[in-house]
């Protein structure tokens, strides 16, 4: 079991974050997103032989970032020590693999698009309710 950064009511500043980067460039993007917005990140990769090797490596964090990276979160070679970080009970945020990690990791099927998308622009509708009014 990890251990986070403990708390009563709001969290402490700045909020430490652990980003998890499964060896993709657009990692140092959310780096400096995280930092600029106040966090203190951690960067580690996806290497470690666990979980709770890896915490027992670094500072008590708030929450973590699971990065993009090559792949499929299937896979234990592409998405490493992240398959653990669902059960730790942290704030998660997983983007692209990280996030198909994350559904994997709650019973969702994670496949194949039928064609590769990468940064393509979609519309997006909604119904208008409070949440997005």
């Amino acid at each position: 079991m990890c251990y986070a950064a403990s708390f009563d009511g709001l969290p402490p500043s700045p909020l430490r974050v652990l980003l998890i980067d499964n060896f993709d460039s657009y990692t140092q993007n959310l780096y400096h997103a995280l930092a600029q917005s106040g966090c203190e990140v951690i960067v580690k990769n996806n290497q470690f032989a666990s979980w709770d090797a890896l915490c027992s490596a670094l500072p008590p964090f708030a929450a973590v970032v699971i990065s993009p990276g090559p792949g499929s979160p299937a896979n234990a070679a592409d998405f490493g020590v992240c398959s653990e970080a669902y059960d730790a009970g942290l704030p998660l945020f997983g983007v692209c693999l990280g996030h198909q990690g994350l559904a994997l990791s709650v019973g969702a099927t994670v496949g194949l698009a039928s064609e590769p998308m990468h940064g393509r622009l979609s519309d997006v509708t909604h119904a208008g309710c409070e949440l997005f009014a």
